[in-house]
């Protein structure tokens, strides 16, 4: 985080942090009412969280353009939406628009060309173990819309001026996506294999699916696909595609830490913490911020006279 500044602060409003409160007394604490604020301030992914709603810079509400990610101060994108057929007019914020790699030799920018962004192993959630699928920023998957099921951010307070920054106030608390890299991608390809290559071993019926990256160790026959119903280890799966085109499994995985080197984060929040594509927390979820009920001045720290 640079020293001095300037800084633009995405803050919820007090209604974000109630409803965040409560969602977490629900999944995480006893059930009766919203989580405590000594509860929130244990979790260990706050720091992280804190960091995804700084950015550095001054980023005024005609800066936030359309599907063009702005990087936080914990290494990770948030992408800005104002599309008027897809926010309705609304400048909103998508917190899981990333590219999730596939496991071979070929960029997001290659699959792209290769017109494989609609192909079942870039697009199956259970295939590619991420709601978006492989590759969803750059194949612009990305949807903001009503009917899309994914609960954007609406920035609703705008450009609200400070001596040192800018503060955006948005509506709903945002969750870093995870870090996903090649390396891990080709691994956890190599383990589908590898379950793919034991079942037709013991002669379970197969269908027409995902064959094996032929070219990666424990790969299966190339006749040798997913068998209906088969359900891969929790680690396993992905996608991608050969160099003839053909599509072949892959996968990938969350990285555990800040693999980036831009934010000082304590680890992986967002494959623990954070409010999936449906806007649902898939497992117990992070906050950040000071109680509800403050006013928004006093969730930035940020006004007309004093810094940061």
């Amino acid at each position: 985080i640079p020293a001095a500044g300037p800084y633009t602060i995405l803050a919820p409003t007090d209604d974000a942090f109630d409803t965040l409160l409560t969602q977490l007394g629900t999944q995480t604490g006893d059930g009766q009412g919203p989580l405590p604020l000594d509860a929130l301030l244990r979790l260990p992914q706050l720091r992280d969280i804190l960091l995804y709603h700084i950015v550095p810079g001054r980023y005024t509400s005609e800066f936030l353009r359309n599907n063009t990610p702005v990087y936080t101060a914990k290494g990770v994108e948030v992408v800005p939406f104002t599309d008027g057929c897809m926010t309705e007019g609304k400048l909103m914020l998508h917190d899981s628009c990333i590219d999730k790699p596939t496991a071979d030799n070929f960029t997001c920018a290659e699959q792209k060309l290769f017109q494989k962004c609609n192909e079942p192993f870039m697009t199956d959630p259970s295939v590619t173990l991420w709601q978006g699928g492989t590759c969803q920023r750059t194949c612009q998957r990305c949807d903001c819309s009503p009917s899309s099921g994914i609960i954007c951010s609406t920035v609703e307070s705008q450009d609200i001026a400070a001596s040192n920054g800018v503060i955006q106030g948005i509506s709903r608390v945002l969750f870093p996506p995870p870090v996903f890299t090649k390396e891990q991608a080709i691994q956890q390809a190599v383990a589908y294999n590898e379950s793919a290559a034991r079942n037709a071993s013991l002669g379970i019926p197969v269908t027409s699916g995902l064959a094996g990256l032929t070219g990666l160790p424990g790969a299966a026959p190339s006749a040798a696909v997913v068998p209906a119903g088969l359900v891969p280890p929790a680690d396993t799966t992905g996608a991608g595609a050969n160099a003839t085109g053909a599509t072949t499994p892959a996968g990938a995985a969350a990285s555990p830490a800040d693999t980036t080197g831009a934010g000082p984060g304590a680890g992986d929040a967002a494959g623990a913490t954070g409010l999936n594509a449906t806007g649902v927390s898939p497992e117990p979820a992070a906050a950040v911020g000071p109680p509800a009920g403050r006013r928004l001045r006093r969730h930035t720290g940020m006004n007309n006279r004093r810094r940061v």
